[in-house]
This record gives C-alpha cells, sequence and structure tokens, in this order.
C-alpha cells in the first residue's frame, strides 16, 4: 500500500498524509494555505515503509529525566517546596506534619 506525503523540502520534514483517494496536489494546497513555502513544499508518492520513516522521524524525542524532574517541579510547586525545605534544613527529622506543612507553605 503506497501514501501519499507532503514533506518540506529542505527538511524531509513529514508535513501530512494521506491514504484516500483525494486528487494529486490536495497535500501540497493544505500545506500553503497553512502557510509553508511553496518553493520548499512537495507532494510524492511513497511506501509504507517509507512513510512510517517519515512519520517516526516526525515524533518528538521522549523527554529525558532532566526534562521530566523540571516539569514535575512546574506541575507540583508543593514538591519543589518540599525539596527545597528538605535541603535548607527547614524540615528536619522529628518535625511534625503541621511543621512541614508551614515550612512548604512558606517556601510556596
Amino acid at each position: 500500500m503506497s501514501m501519499r506525503v507532503c514533506t518540506e523540502i529542505p527538511t524531509g520534514k513529514l508535513i501530512e498524509a494521506q491514504s484516500g483517494a483525494a486528487p494529486y496536489g490536495t497535500l501540497r494546497a493544505n500545506a500553503l494555505a497553512a502557510g509553508h513555502n511553496p518553493a520548499n513544499v512537495e507532494e510524492r508518492v511513497v511506501s509504507q515503509a517509507e512513510y512510517q520513516m517519515l512519520a517516526a522521524a516526525a515524533q518528538p524525542a521522549p523527554p529525558g529525566n532532566a526534562e521530566i524532574y523540571d516539569q514535575a517541579l512546574l506541575d507540583h510547586p508543593a514538591f519543589a517546596a518540599l525539596l527545597l525545605c528538605i535541603s535548607d534544613g527547614s524540615i528536619g527529622p522529628g518535625a511534625t506534619p503541621a511543621d512541614m506543612k508551614a515550612a512548604i507553605v512558606a517556601k510556596m
């Protein structure tokens, strides 16, 4: 089974793909309507294997540990405050839950 794809010529990046019976030129017209430079857009027919390679390359790389950690701190400010309290000694051994809560809230 073949696929029609529209790619950016300079980068080879996949813009759009179709397996249906839309007229040739539809993908290019869609890319141009989306604001792509006409000189940098190519519509062509590729094999299923080549399409899968293009589609896989278009997927963003999975986040690394540092990105996951940074996102966790952004998504959970109380967690970030807890880590700060532990690192600066605001919360130590023997701290009660109320002490921990007060220290975390003060850091937020």
